[in-house]
């Protein structure tokens, strides 16, 4: 009886151990992996918003050299994750009001708000954006202006940088078009070799609204996101993963002053 109550004590005591929760770290092809080895059969392996950490739970049997190698084989998987989360574009929060802060191509712009002129509009002055507007505009037709505006960086600069790209990758885009997207910052119209581009790209730095522009180019030679398309990006723009990682991490296109 007491072999069995002692066998019966060790088998519970290895499903408590089993269940148990041991949290490490992994390091794998230059980027940090979040191991969770828990009471599971199977290894499982997830990339998670907003900054594209990687994340496996595994059974605790289950060895770091065996992890690294189940990881290294979807490296391809895990880069199309972290470019689908980088492609989520945080919404603005402002009012556009006064003391506000937007940022265009990357610098930080403090608005002021002028109802003195009877035309309205958006300028760049310095280090302000002045936003034109009569009394009692809603929050609606300011954010209007302000796109206007950034459409029309846009256009300045796109033609040159397009047709620089063009001729490095050796592709025509037939067409390009600005709108305002929420969960992208580009797409691609293949049949059509027709690009989007987000309206709020021109928040960003130059250097994030090339990288958009290359990855939807380079979809003009490999449609989908595979070893191809990777390698073609590494090849044209070998940063480009820190420029998609800056983009994706930094702060929203407006936000309220504090």
């Amino acid at each position: 009886m007491r072999c069995v109550g002692e066998a019966g004590i060790s088998w519970q005591n290895q499903l408590m151990a089993n269940r148990r929760e041991r949290h490490t770290k992994l390091r794998v092809a230059g980027f940090e992996v979040d191991v969770v080895r828990k009471g599971v059969k199977n290894l499982n392996l997830s990339v998670r918003p907003p900054d594209g950490r990687v994340r496996l739970s595994m059974p605790h049997s289950v060895s770091n050299g065996e992890a690294r190698e189940f990881v290294m084989s979807r490296l391809a998987w895990i880069d199309r994750q972290r470019s689908t989360i980088a492609d989520r574009v945080p919404l603005p929060t402002s009012r556009y009001v006064d003391g506000d802060v937007v940022s265009v191509w990357g610098i930080e712009r403090t608005i002021r708000v002028d109802t003195t002129v009877g035309r309205r509009g958006a300028n760049l002055d310095g280090v302000d954006l002045v936003l034109s507007i009569r009394d009692g505009d809603a929050t609606e037709r300011r954010v209007g202006l302000v796109d206007d505006l950034l459409r029309s960086e846009l256009r300045g600069a796109l033609p040159d940088l397009i047709a620089f790209w063009e001729s490095v990758i050796g592709v025509d885009v037939a067409e390009w078009r600005l709108r305002k997207m929420t969960t992208r910052w580009g797409s691609c119209n293949i049949s059509k070799r027709r690009i989007w581009l987000n309206v709020e790209l021109a928040t960003r730095d130059p250097e994030s609204l090339e990288s958009v522009v290359v990855h939807e180019m380079i979809h003009l030679v490999e449609r989908r996101h595979n070893a191809r398309f990777y390698g073609l990006m590494d090849r044209y723009l070998p940063d480009w993963r820190d420029r998609r990682a800056a983009l994706n991490e930094s702060p929203p296109p407006v936000r309220s002053a504090p």
